[in-house]
């Protein structure tokens, strides 16, 4: 019993021993490697405005196969469509996929679920 506490502490002193001079590691060391500085890749800029979405959405409007086979690309002109997003929606894509619905002449409905059952988006936010 106490050799295997007595191996328990000495792994763990090695352990932490380890961690302590991996961490200590000072940035020159790493300068040797010549990485490059980090960068937020241009991508996944967040998008400002609308207009920013319309080529995406106009793409999901289009698709028959979407998320879990639900593209939006399955209703014609003339139908009308009701949207129930729930209140943690963001506005932005949101309206993208509306004005690209209504260029394909699908009426849009937009419903929150809070409008559904009766409340305002404000009360639901702080339920």
């Amino acid at each position: 019993m106490k050799r295997r506490r007595a191996l328990t502490v000495l792994v763990l002193l090695l352990t932490v021993t380890f961690i302590a001079a991996w961490t200590s590691r000072s940035p020159e060391k790493n300068a040797k490697f010549n990485y490059p500085e980090p960068r937020f890749p241009s991508y996944l800029k967040p998008p400002k405005s609308v207009e920013d979405l319309i080529p995406q959405a106009r793409a999901y409007a289009l698709s028959k196969e979407g998320t879990q086979g639900q593209g939006m690309g399955k209703f014609n002109r003339g139908d009308t469509l009701l949207l129930v997003p729930d209140v943690t929606a963001e506005p932005l894509p949101l309206e993208a996929v509306r004005r690209a619905l209504i260029e394909r002449g699908i009426n849009v409905v937009i419903k929150t679920e809070a409008e559904m059952v009766g409340l305002t988006n404000s009360d639901a936010e702080n339920l």
